[in-house]
């Protein structure tokens, strides 16, 4: 995994980030914002109000302390995380750490607080930071995009997903027929035992289809611990069930699953 382009964020502990942050300032507010994640009540509430009491310098030593770079333990990366949540509004570098520390982070408990906290704030920016990673070709990236995706559980994200997948195109070229052309049978057509030919075709059939699968579509399988298929429709009932859109009742009126109803192989 490559490591987020906003590391750089550790920076500010030298006053190459924020110019209103001198590296003396930095490194006073980064030992103070350690005490997040201490043991004891009452040193993690006084590292709150310093968070708040610096407003505008604390985000970005709160970013730094989330750094790949920064050799933090796991009680302080949540009680970081905890506290950015509370700084709003985040700025767009804030809201796409939120979504990298939810994907990448070493900690799995600090990646489900991240998730949390972008599940509190409905923040698109982070959503749209996990989803682009979800989108990758690296399947050990898509497969922690998609345990963030399934923790954050935001149903906009989850229908673009299934909006996204495209409808198959098939390509099909038949050749002519072979010799006289003949009816393949005869069916009855009404009265008097007459019956009405049918001339089906005769020769070779070949042909081509594409867009069979996407990137959302192995994503969607991911989040969902399921498979529905390649097409969009078997997606979209899983994303109505999953709503509430389908409920109990209409589910009884169909004895069959829904891979069944939609002739989707076992």
């Amino acid at each position: 995994m490559k490591p987020h382009p906003n590391s750089v964020l550790a920076a500010v502990l030298c006053g190459l980030v924020s110019l209103s942050l001198h590296a003396a300032d930095a490194n006073v507010l980064f030992d103070q914002f350690k005490e997040l994640g201490a043991p004891e009540p009452e040193k993690r509430k006084a590292a709150r109000e310093q968070v708040v009491q610096a407003k505008l310098d604390a985000p970005p030593v709160l970013l730094a302390m989330l750094s790949p770079k920064q050799n933090t333990d796991e009680p302080t990366r949540l009680g970081v995380v905890r506290a950015l949540a509370e700084c709003q509004p985040l700025s767009e570098q804030a809201a796409q750490t939120l979504g990298w520390t939810a994907v990448y982070d070493k900690y799995p408990e600090v990646r489900r607080e991240a998730c949390a906290a972008i599940r509190q704030l409905q923040d698109d920016r982070a959503v749209g930071e996990v989803l682009r990673h979800g989108l990758s070709q690296d399947p050990n990236v898509r497969r922690a995009a998609a345990l963030a995706l399934r923790e954050i559980d935001d149903p906009r994200a989850l229908a673009m997903l299934v909006r996204s997948i495209p409808n198959p195109s098939v390509t099909a070229n038949i050749t002519g027929p072979n010799g006289p052309l003949k009816p393949n049978l005869t069916v009855p057509a009404g009265p008097y035992g007459a019956r009405l030919p049918l001339y089906l075709p005769r020769g070779e059939i070949s042909g081509v289809a594409s867009d069979i699968g996407s990137p959302a579509v192995d994503l969607l399988k991911l989040i969902a611990a399921k498979d529905f298929g390649t097409l969009a429709p078997g997606w979209f009932n899983w994303y109505r069930e999953k709503v509430g859109d389908i409920g109990a009742a209409e589910r009884d009126l169909y004895p069959r699953s829904l891979r069944e109803r939609m002739n989707l192989p076992p």
